[in-house]
């Protein structure tokens, strides 16, 4: 669990660094002499990259690998919110805006239920 949580905010990193920088994953990929599909997989947190790997990244970026990983530091102060926060923004990231309308639809009634869940067991 924690491996994935790692990996999740190391992809959404990557895809904040190369954003900033206005490269498209197939730039980046082509810059780090890898596939763009294996990338993506990367940013979404889907794969554990190599050390290699991660290297190539940095060099495609023109950052260090220090400050590939200064997201480190900060992530003592990430709380179990926060990382679920992280998590729902790096699945919805590329996403149109049909399908993250859907899913603050869908959001929203799984809290509704809950609620009510809670209300009729206090109730009992």
């Amino acid at each position: 669990m924690m491996e994935d949580l790692l990996l999740t905010e190391l992809g959404a990193r990557i895809r904040s660094l190369r954003k900033a920088e206005n490269l498209s994953q197939e730039k980046l990929s082509e810059r780090a002499g890898l596939h763009p599909t294996y990338l993506a997989q990367i940013e979404r947190g889907e794969v554990n990259p190599s050390f290699n790997v991660l290297y190539k990244i940095a060099d495609g970026l023109k950052i260090s690998l220090s400050e590939l990983f200064s997201f480190l530091s900060e992530r003592e102060e990430m709380t179990e919110e926060n990382l679920t926060s992280l998590r729902f923004i790096t699945l919805l990231s590329g996403k149109d805006k049909k399908t993250i309308k859907l899913f603050e639809a869908v959001l929203t009634d799984i809290i509704k239920c809950r609620k009510q869940s809670k209300q009729f067991t206090q109730a009992l």
